[in-house]
């Protein structure tokens, strides 16, 4: 929201290893830094690890881009990938400018993924996740027949959990 009650000028909330750049660096912040941080969420719901995973996850926030999903999550759309690579973008001028933006991006990969799923002979990718989860990122398997539709329509169901829990608050 444009006006917090969790928002002080001249402190610094939130945690670290889920802030933007411009937040750990003390710079002015508005919504595009908190859509940065959603992104962070949003690949560790698919990925299950951290973006931007290593020793000082700050430091790497602050200095280099974000570990592609792809490297992460072999089996992740491409769309998805750059959806999220626009979203961790460092520069805020960079990253989607609203949540409505990044949410209907979200929502048209989400119906491509479904319509792709719709016209193939077999599961879009049964095969690719099968082997992008490993007990080494601690992520549960996958069910037999899950796909890309079932993981996208796991995030949208999250995505909508959460903006109805911030309505409550």
């Amino acid at each position: 929201t444009a006006a917090s009650s969790l928002t002080m000028v001249g402190r610094v909330l939130g945690t670290p290893n889920y802030m933007a750049p411009e937040q750990i660096l003390g710079k002015p912040c508005d919504a595009r830094s908190d859509l940065f941080s959603a992104a962070i969420v949003l690949y560790e719901l698919i990925a299950y690890v951290h973006p931007f995973q290593g020793p000082s996850i700050p430091k790497r926030i602050v200095r280099e881009t974000a570990d592609p999903l792809q490297a992460r999550f072999p089996g992740a759309p491409p769309q998805v990938e750059a959806i999220l690579s626009k979203a961790l973008a460092k520069e805020p001028g960079e990253r989607y400018q609203s949540g409505r933006a990044f949410a209907k991006d979200l929502r048209q990969a989400a119906e491509d993924i479904r319509a792709a799923s719709r016209s193939a002979s077999k599961p879009v990718s049964k095969e690719m996740f099968a082997s992008s989860r490993t007990s080494t990122n601690n992520a549960p398997a996958v069910l037999e027949g899950e796909g890309t539709e079932i993981l996208m329509s796991r995030v949208l169901t999250a995505l909508q959990d959460f903006d109805a829990s911030m309505e409550n608050h």
